[in-house]
């Protein structure tokens, strides 16, 4: 029985990481696709322009509410005009790939 136990919980465990590695690889093909690299580099790691955020490690639940506000302008100032067109048709569920993506970074 405890044989079963220890073999269902590595098959789970297996699944969640191959889940992970699965999201991971979205967001950074969605990250890729809409061009987010042009100005916060490759990964989020190496902004173009010291007032453009490093988003490389940022919490996911923060960029994803970030990308919505600036989308639905709701958040304005700063380089949030610049942004806007760049996330007017990034979707809620592309911005949870993204960020998921960015926060492993």
């Amino acid at each position: 029985m405890k044989a079963i136990k220890t073999l269902i919980t590595t098959v789970g465990a297996v699944g969640l990481s191959l889940t992970a590695g699965y999201a991971a690889a979205a967001g950074a093909d969605l990250y890729a696709g809409k061009f987010c690299a042009s100005c916060h580099g490759v990964g989020g790691k190496a902004p173009v322009m010291g007032s453009y955020p490093n988003l490389a490690g940022q919490n996911a639940e923060y960029c994803v509410e970030q990308i919505k506000n600036i989308r639905d302008g709701v958040r304005g100032g700063g380089n949030t005009g610049m942004m806007r067109p760049m996330v007017a048709g990034v979707t809620d569920d592309e911005a949870t790939e993204i960020c998921g993506y960015l926060a492993s970074e």
